[in-house]
């Protein structure tokens, strides 16, 4: 008796656990990584049945970068509720009909309009900065595609010097890779200062010729300080309201945390020179924007508890949205770690998952050192986060034990 009323309570535990079911669809996904999101996330599906459980509370949250879309169900054995079963189907399927009309792109390259952005001041010589930038550069023009367009100005200067001499357009827009290239070799540290503002009204006179809202800027600097600090936010404060995104990456020992007021996106991407390869070869599985919506989300719900499982679906697309790669950083190195950990707590982003258990499936094919780098790094941020991280790709799966 005393055996079997032990057996009651725990049934009766994994009865009312919930089940959290969030998708980031934020860089979108191609149509078989929608389908393969579909089997999984359907409580049906075999390689899940283990977490779901009869009765307990579901919800299904996915994002983009402009919409949130959700739904909750109660999940029952279709062979012992038929009804609830179906209406539980129905709310399901209609969030996944949404999913596909916000969520569903086709990988492709977009064509986009690229500037970089380059503090040609005097200390980025120091150490072999700037050759280490040059070297990037040369990477991502490789990468990019045919149809995108590049353009390359650099910037430094003095107080006593004309605004047009604190900044130069080396190369305007170009689609070319070999005279890209070319232009690239050509950039020299001078002795002068970091005239940002300069450099910010050239791009900005670039911009006029094509589309703002398909234009990114990727700023290169190891600025202490901006000597047209004011000049510089104002153009930025124009880029924002424009759609231009601007990307601020850090080297050789930058002010961090002065250089975020520069970026559109208040994150600037903190790299030392021997970062910077990793940077352009790493993954972006868009942490900020994830673990901000998982906080936001798990806020507007029932906290999650011991016994509850949330399952975290990605897509690993690594073309960003505005361009065609993404600037990231080794998210493996620990220094970019503790760096976000510091980020997100002057946010208020950090999530707690009270010990629930956290499944992470990676949606699309990933090469095994990818999924590697992502395996450091979520074990160290769900450690944290007070979560068991169980599972990173299908394979894993069907090996655990998930109980």
């Amino acid at each position: 008796m005393f055996k079997f009323l032990i057996v009651s309570l725990l049934s009766m535990a994994v009865l009312h656990a919930n089940t959290y079911i969030f998708i980031d669809i934020s860089q979108g996904m191609q149509k078989k990584e929608f389908n393969a999101l579909g089997r999984l996330t359907m409580p049906t599906a075999k390689q899940e049945k283990s977490i779901y459980k009869n009765g307990q509370k579901v919800y299904m949250y996915a994002f983009n970068e402009n919409d949130a879309l959700s739904k909750d169900f109660i999940y029952y054995d279709k062979y012992e509720d038929e009804n609830a079963y179906k209406t539980g189907k129905r709310k399901f399927l209609s969030l996944m009909k949404k999913i596909k009309k916000y969520g569903v792109k086709k990988r492709k390259k977009v064509g986009a309009n690229i500037i970089f952005l380059i503090d040609t001041s005097g200390s980025m010589k120091k150490n072999g900065v700037i050759e280490d930038v040059k070297a990037t550069m040369k990477y991502l023009i490789k990468s990019k595609s045919k149809n995108s367009k590049v353009a390359i100005v650099t910037f430094d200067g003095k107080k006593y010097m004309k605004e047009s001499q604190k900044a130069k357009v080396l190369l305007g827009f170009e689609k070319s890779k070999t005279k890209l290239l070319q232009t690239v070799q050509k950039i020299h540290p001078s002795r002068y200062d970091t005239f940002l503002g300069a450099g910010l009204q050239k791009v900005e006179l670039l911009l006029r010729e094509v589309d703002p809202s398909k234009s990114l800027v990727l700023l290169f600097t190891d600025g202490k300080a901006v000597d047209d600090s004011i000049k510089a936010l104002n153009i930025v404060k124009r880029f924002k309201n424009d759609g231009v995104k601007l990307k601020v990456i850090a080297v050789g020992g930058a002010d961090v945390d002065m250089l975020k007021q520069f970026s559109t996106t208040g994150y600037v991407f903190n790299a030392t020179s021997s970062d910077l390869k990793s940077m352009v070869t790493g993954i972006s599985v868009g942490n900020d924007a994830i673990f901000l919506r998982l906080k936001s989300f798990l806020e507007n719900t029932a906290a999650p508890t011991k016994g509850d499982n949330i399952i975290i679906y990605s897509s690993m697309m690594n073309v960003d949205a505005q361009s065609d790669f993404y600037v990231v950083p080794n998210i493996a190195s620990s220094s970019f770690y503790k760096e976000m950990q510091k980020i997100n707590a002057k946010r208020d982003t950090l999530v707690n998952f009270h010990g629930a258990n956290v499944y992470v499936r990676v949606l699309g094919k990933i090469s095994a050192s990818k999924l590697n780098n992502l395996r450091v790094f979520y074990k160290r941020y769900f450690k944290d986060a007070h979560a068991n991280l169980r599972y990173f790709d299908t394979a894993q799966i069907s090996k655990s034990k998930i109980q």
